[in-house]
């Protein structure tokens, strides 16, 4: 093989295969840990995150009274699914009013609504809104899981 034919395809492994599908996918953030959640400016309690892949879940592990007991929640529940896009984690957040509305509207006192929230750029942050009930929630990185952490709890 002549030294161009070396050299075209040097440039073919190089330059051309990784621009039609052969680079490496960007690493997904890893929001595997425990987070605060603030709704409106106040603290609501912590949730664990577990992640596989893009798919996300987050359960309630802690609540302070105006997200849990007022509203028929507690340790273990799920508050919210999703699939992580980049740094765009859209999904179904539980939704509840109050617990003395259960009794009035039981079929629409706890619903499944959609969510997005973006992910900061230093993955410690989440923050987004629940489209027309206008709240605004902040998640904060509390701890970063580690490996041991967060197998099959």
């Amino acid at each position: 093989m002549n030294l161009v034919m070396q050299g075209l395809l040097i440039m073919i492994l190089f330059y051309i295969l990784p621009s039609v599908g052969l680079a490496q996918t960007p690493k997904l953030p890893d929001l595997n840990g425990t987070w605060d959640i603030t709704r409106d400016g106040d603290r609501r309690g912590v949730f664990r995150i577990s992640q596989d892949g893009t798919k996300v879940e987050a359960i309630w592990i802690e609540l302070l009274p105006e997200a849990g007991e007022k509203r028929g929640r507690k340790p273990g529940d799920r508050a919210f699914y999703g699939t992580l896009d980049g740094l765009t984690l859209r999904g179904r957040w539980n939704f509840r009013y109050l617990i003395e509305y259960k009794a009035l509207c039981p079929d629409k006192w706890e619903r499944w609504v959609s969510i997005e929230l973006k992910l900061s750029r230093e993955g410690s942050i989440l923050e987004g809104e629940i489209p027309y009930i206008t709240i605004e929630l902040f998640l904060n990185r509390k701890e970063p899981s580690s490996t041991a952490q967060h197998r099959h709890r």
